[in-house]
């Protein structure tokens, strides 16, 4: 989604029908960044900047519906190429966008190549936003993750309403994002013996908008996990109420008083 009088990206996120509805001038708009296939010719053995030369031969350029992606060459020494990346990803961030994508303009395309390098602020210490959370509940993947909880209902106490009382425990986010299967298969171990399914009836403690498939026996047993995440923004999907997290992995867990 871009601004349509500014032609700025809007903030990640944005796409979704709940946020659209927030920005009375935005429209949905397709950033191009490579071209791989061109009039029955591969494009894979040409050069990256080649490559964007002929896309921007081929592709008309409407603005704010299709568009190229910017381009900037990191030229200098070390000290000071990290200076403009960090210039450049400073402003990415305050554009409210994920990051940048690090490439070699003289590199042909190899599939999840690894000289090609993200950089977002999540993957930067001290620049992600974080939350330590409850795990409430959680459900069960699929494919290769089927029959082990691989998502998990996160959540926290709300302290106004009385201990015992129906609907203490809210929700704040979803999150799977991140794990390893390793992780996955000891935490689905692990809360296969202290949760339960989820029931018509069962689990009044707990407010949710979203029916985990099971759910914890004893919500005072829950472990807290600190999430990281992109960002922070306004929900109306889960009962927290204010902030829902845009989750990408858990930090760490320890238990509820710990």
């Amino acid at each position: 989604m871009v601004d349509i009088k500014t032609s700025i990206p809007l903030p990640f996120g944005t796409l979704g029908s709940h946020k659209r509805n927030q920005f009375a001038s935005a429209c949905p708009c397709v950033f191009l960044f490579d071209i791989l296939y061109l009039n029955g010719q591969s494009l894979l053995n040409m050069p990256l900047e080649d490559r964007r030369e002929e896309m921007k031969k081929a592709v008309r350029f409407t603005r704010n519906r299709v568009m190229f992606s910017e381009l900037c060459l990191v030229k200098g020494d070390m000290a000071q190429r990290r200076v403009i990346l960090q210039k450049h990803l400073n402003r990415a961030i305050a554009e409210g966008l994920e990051g940048l994508v690090i490439k070699d303009v003289k590199g042909t395309y190899e599939p999840r190549a690894r000289h090609w390098v993200k950089l977002k602020k999540d993957y930067l210490e001290g620049l992600a936003d974080s939350a330590d959370l409850l795990v409430l509940g959680a459900w069960y993947g699929s494919g290769n993750k089927g029959g082990q909880l691989s998502t998990f209902l996160m959540g926290c106490v709300d302290t106004s309403v009385p201990e015992g009382s129906p609907g203490r425990y809210k929700t704040v986010c979803k999150v799977g994002n991140g794990l390893k299967d390793t992780a996955i298969s000891i935490l689905s171990k692990k809360y296969s013996s202290t949760m339960e399914p989820m029931r018509p009836g069962k689990a009044t403690w707990l407010r949710t908008l979203h029916v985990p498939d099971v759910v914890l026996k004893d919500p005072k047993t829950a472990d807290v996990m600190e999430i990281i995440g992109a960002e922070f923004s306004v929900t109306k999907h889960h009962t927290s109420g204010d902030v829902h997290p845009l989750p990408t992995y858990y930090s760490g867990a320890v238990g509820q008083d710990g």
